[in-house]
């Protein structure tokens, strides 16, 4: 995939951050991360490609645009997915809510969500392929906290 492409993906997550930034006027903690951990996914199942611990006492946002393309270049996608998740003292991370935001795909199984693993205490973003697919992503995530 063309460096531009990548180029275009790094300022359109950078607007909508902005624009995050601007609704929580009050400035929570926020971490910007690029996820280039080459999640590569040959079938229907879903595969981390970020996550966060998520400790007692606190609430935990994720705007994640991922963009993923096939090994022999003939299908790529760039998705965007939100998730919020809450955590009470002495109990297991909670989903609050996951909702894909943005779809541009040749292949409409291809996807992401966001989940929670109570075994771990995280909030994952996760992405799913094809059957026969081999597709590598790359995620831009930014993980937004509440101060307690």
């Amino acid at each position: 995939m063309a460096n531009g492409v990548y180029d275009l993906l790094r300022l359109a997550s950078i607007e909508v951050l902005d624009v995050l930034d601007l609704v929580h006027a009050s400035a929570p903690t926020r971490r910007n991360r690029w996820s280039n951990k080459n999640v590569n996914t040959s079938g229907i199942g879903y595969n981390t490609i970020d996550s966060i611990v998520v400790p007692e006492g606190e609430a935990h946002g994720v705007l994640s645009v991922i963009i993923g393309k096939k090994s022999d270049e003939s299908k790529a996608a760039c998705l965007v997915v939100a998730g919020a998740a809450r955590r009470v003292a002495s109990a297991n991370v909670v989903l609050v809510g996951s909702q894909l935001l943005a779809t541009v795909r040749d292949d409409a199984v291809w996807s992401a969500q966001v989940l929670v693993d109570t075994a771990t205490q995280q909030m994952r973003v996760q992405v799913q392929g094809n059957t026969g697919d081999s597709v590598t992503w790359v995620a831009h995530s930014t993980f937004i906290k509440s101060d307690s």
